[in-house]
């Protein structure tokens, strides 16, 4: 499934840790060929051994590769990466990836109140989703 998307994707990148992580991604096409994330960072920290802080800058990569519109699910367990390949795959993914930002916006809402009460105030910010 290398689509010209990402063959024109890659071209474009320089040569990187960002290109390294795209192309294992690309050899990792769905949910069955997931590389687990502590193989990654490890094959990336042999290839990057200038990186200090290999796992947060994987992690980085990933999620830039998202912005950019790369369609990289996770395991069930969250514990390793693949290329999606499937509408099915990507309801999964997506739904997995929602609940954990609702779950940051729910926490954060809980924090807000803890601070008014804490700081007797209500010049602590609200979270606003707009």
């Amino acid at each position: 499934m290398r689509n010209q998307f990402y063959i024109d994707y890659l071209v474009k990148l320089d040569p990187g840790l960002k290109k390294f992580v795209a192309d294992q991604m690309l050899a990792h096409r769905g949910g069955f060929m997931a590389i687990p994330r502590r193989r990654l960072v490890g094959i990336t920290a042999s290839r990057h051994p200038e990186i200090k802080d290999i796992d947060r800058a994987v992690r980085k990569a990933i999620e830039d590769l998202r912005k950019d519109g790369w369609l990289i699910g996770m395991s069930q367990d969250g514990d390793g990466y693949f290329l999606i390949t499937t509408p099915d795959e990507y309801e999964v993914f997506r739904s997995q990836y929602t609940d954990r930002a609702y779950k940051v916006i729910e926490t954060a809402k809980k924090m807000d109140e803890s601070a008014r009460r804490v700081f007797a105030s209500d010049d602590v910010r609200q979270l606003s989703l707009i």
